[in-house]
């Protein structure tokens, strides 16, 4: 009972060292992953994103860690919180073929309309600082369309 009340002691202190103390505590019938994401989350906040401190903290928590056998929840829970769909790889794949297929679908829409009001192709290469070929490309596109 002694470890779950410094425990509980620990993890309600205004400090991020006494955060980092408590991951030796014993968590009795709490689940090891949800302690110490609650310790996480709550370095996270009183480092207020200062980078430097908050990597000093999480240092700290991951060599005490070891003490418990508990080093690898505690990166697989920080990986967990710091990493977001933008980290992934796949989103900037995802996400530049988007920005690529909206530019082009933008320049095929301006193209036609330009086409529609009379402007030569010089010109619409021009404005739109497109190449001449890509503009040809359009045109026989929607030709192949009808």
């Amino acid at each position: 009972m002694g470890k779950f009340n410094i425990k509980m002691n620990l993890l309600h202190q205004n400090s991020p060292e006494a955060l980092v103390l408590a991951i030796l505590c014993d968590f009795k019938d709490k689940n090891p992953k949800d302690v110490i994401k609650y310790i996480i989350d709550k370095l996270r906040d009183y480092t207020d994103e200062n980078l430097n401190q908050y990597r000093k903290y999480i240092m700290m928590l991951e060599t005490l860690s070891t003490n418990r056998d508990l080093l690898t929840d505690v990166k697989e829970m920080e990986m967990l919180r710091t990493t977001t769909y933008q980290d992934l790889p796949s989103w900037h794949i995802g996400y530049e073929q988007g920005m690529e297929r909206g530019i082009e679908q933008a320049h095929q829409k301006a193209v036609k309309v330009l086409l529609e009001i009379g402007m030569d192709i010089d010109t619409i290469s021009q404005k739109l600082e497109i190449p001449k070929e890509e503009i040809l490309k359009i045109i026989k596109g929607e030709k192949n369309e009808k």
